[in-house]
């Protein structure tokens, strides 16, 4: 015959168990689904940088005057300032939210109501 602690470890819902492991299982899936948009956000950044070298130095090539070639890194380095810029906010962005979704990942919260509270403190 089972005794009373026993029946409560029989009688857990496995329900509750699944939901649990869904929940973990979305939280990493969406961990990996901000990692992958970060790497594609800086593949497509080195293949502009590579792109825009490529066609500065040709443009370098074929002006012929000191102040043309002056103008057309003026230009480029204007653009890569700005760039440079847009990279700095991006990363921000990022960081805050990779850390947000490893904050939820620590502290294990896996219902809405959590999240809520999370949120309000």
């Amino acid at each position: 015959m089972l005794d009373h602690g026993e029946k409560l470890i029989i009688n857990i819902p496995t329900g509750s168990i699944q939901q649990a492991q869904a929940e973990a299982i979305k939280n990493r899936s969406q961990m990996s689904e901000a990692l992958a948009e970060v790497n594609r956000h800086y593949i497509e950044r080195i293949e502009t940088e590579w792109q825009e070298a490529a066609d500065l130095v040709a443009k370098l090539n074929a002006a012929m005057l000191a102040t043309d070639k002056v103008r057309l890194y003026q230009d480029w380095l204007k653009d890569f300032f700005y760039r440079r810029m847009e990279d700095a906010s991006y990363a921000t962005e990022a960081a805050r939210t990779l850390s947000n979704i490893e904050m939820k990942l620590s502290m294990g919260l896996c219902n809405k109501q959590d999240q809520q509270a999370a949120k309000a403190v």
